[in-house]
């Protein structure tokens, strides 16, 4: 493998399939092939520094050469002697110790974690940053629980470190444990918009912010009610507004604070959240009618799917209740919201609903009105009108079934044989005279170039409608042939 990364030369993907591989295999393995980069200058290629920011999980997007190889030169050192780890933990410089730590973590990962324990209360920040960086990179249990102390560091570098690895999708934290209520207590000590900070590191990014923590909480809320999360929904973007909705609505039954919670959620910002929580509403069966009385307010907005979500909620009411709303809607002084209150009458004919009503109110809105719009007529004509609408059978009553062509009953037709063998025999002819000169070099189609006959697919020269019979021949490859 050693000899493999050196003849590498150009082949950058073999280097960095090979070097993003090492730190998987065999410790001494390991040590070998660093010290082969070390020795050999190799951190001159990018294949290599991506390598290192892999292996360090530093999140870098560029790293110098030269302090590539400064680090896997002090990394090796530590790797190979057991007292130069020791003494690197109580180094001055948190680089250091990272690197210390990295490599006791590389031959045992829980004998690390018994060394990172004094430095979670070292009296600089800095070194209390690299020992929560490093438990986030180990990732496993006994790490993730010494995570829980450092949310409420006293420095908001190590607090959003922490709080960061605690957000990971992949993280579980026992359901025993109080991450969540750590989490809680440190909400209110982040700021409300993200404030971007760095240490130790100048490529390392924290984005310390109430939202930030918010995420945290719905990741660490173990087996609690999912009501914990409602005060935190502020904080949270559409995905973890929805994702409370979601969790929320398998409560059963709903109370009150529940479906308080759903119901405004149907008008929120995001679009995505509010086609989720329609169809948990849809699903959950008829609304109350002060709730109705909720929705209707919502229909002054423009955005078609939360108009088409809440009609759709609207029409699941009882009758009585259903044509309550619509008449509540046509006699507002809004126009979106009249025009929402006649789609409701509309949808309630068509449904054979209070008919006789729902006609009623729209007769009396055509008379009471003095000016309608194009869409309130469009509206009252699909309710008032009462003759057989027309069909997909006359085009909706734009073709004149007496004035088309008989229709001719279909025919069968006896499908040619296009398959014989003196076809077969052309196909097998041309495939044998290509492969006798298949080693014939010709020309590519307009151009200087040449390849062999065998080699050529769709290069091979084209006949060009443009010219004549005799001139398409004269430009043929092997025309002779």
């Amino acid at each position: 493998m050693e000899r493999l990364l050196l003849a590498a030369q150009r082949q950058e993907g073999l280097r960095q399939t090979i070097l993003e591989t090492i730190d998987e295999a065999h410790p001494i393995a390991f040590r070998r092939m660093v010290r082969l980069i070390v020795e050999h200058n190799l951190t001159r290629f990018s294949a290599a520094i991506r390598a290192v920011d892999v292996w360090f999980g530093f999140g870098l997007e560029a790293l110098n050469e030269k302090v590539a190889k400064q680090l896997l030169s002090q990394l090796l050192e530590l790797l190979e002697n057991p007292e130069a780890q020791v003494t690197a933990l109580q180094s001055d410089d948190p680089q250091t110790v990272y690197l210390a730590l990295w490599a006791i973590g590389f031959e045992d990962a829980v004998a690390a974690i018994a060394c990172v324990v004094p430095l979670l209360d070292h009296p600089q920040t800095t070194h209390r940053f690299v020992a929560v960086h490093f438990l986030a990179q180990l990732d496993i249990t006994p790490a993730r629980l010494l995570l829980l102390p450092a949310v409420s560091d006293r420095a908001l570098e190590v607090t959003t470190c922490a709080v960061q690895a605690l957000c990971a999708n992949d993280t579980t934290i026992q359901n025993d444990s109080d991450a969540f209520e750590r989490l809680e207590q440190a909400l209110p000590y982040f700021p409300d918009k993200p404030k971007p900070l760095s240490i130790v590191w100048e490529w390392i990014k924290l984005e310390p912010s109430q939202h930030l923590v918010a995420s945290a909480l719905v990741q660490n809320l173990g087996q609690r009610s999912p009501k914990r999360l409602i005060p935190y929904l502020p904080y949270l973007d559409s995905s973890g507004r929805s994702r409370i909705a979601r969790l929320l609505a398998e409560l059963k039954p709903w109370d009150s604070e529940i479906r308080a919670v759903m119901f405004d959620l149907v008008g929120d910002a995001s679009s995505w959240v509010r086609e989720q929580v329609m169809r948990l509403l849809q699903r959950h069966g008829a609304i109350a009618p002060e709730e109705g009385i909720q929705l209707e307010q919502l229909l002054t907005r423009k955005a078609s799917d939360l108009r088409r979500g809440i009609l759709g909620l609207l029409l699941k009411q009882p009758d009585e209740a259903a044509i309550a709303s619509a008449q509540r809607l046509v006699e507002t002084k809004q126009t979106l919201q009249r025009q929402a209150g006649l789609e409701l009458l509309r949808e309630l004919v068509q449904q054979n609903r209070l008919t006789d009503r729902a006609r009623s109110l729209a007769t009396d809105y055509q008379t009471t009105r003095s000016k309608l719009t194009v869409t309130e007529t469009q509206l009252l004509n699909g309710i008032l009108q009462t003759e057989t609408e027309a069909t997909l059978a006359d085009a909706l009553g734009l073709v004149k079934l007496e004035d088309l062509t008989p229709i001719a009953p279909p025919q069968v037709l006896v499908t040619p044989i296009i398959t014989t063998p003196a076809a077969i025999g052309c196909l097998t002819a041309l495939d044998e005279l290509i492969h006798e000169h298949r080693q014939t070099p010709i020309k590519f189609m307009d151009g200087d170039e040449e390849d062999l006959l065998g080699n050529l697919t769709w290069r091979f020269l084209h006949v060009n409608p443009q010219l004549s019979h005799e001139e398409n021949l004269s430009r043929l490859p092997l025309n002779d042939v």
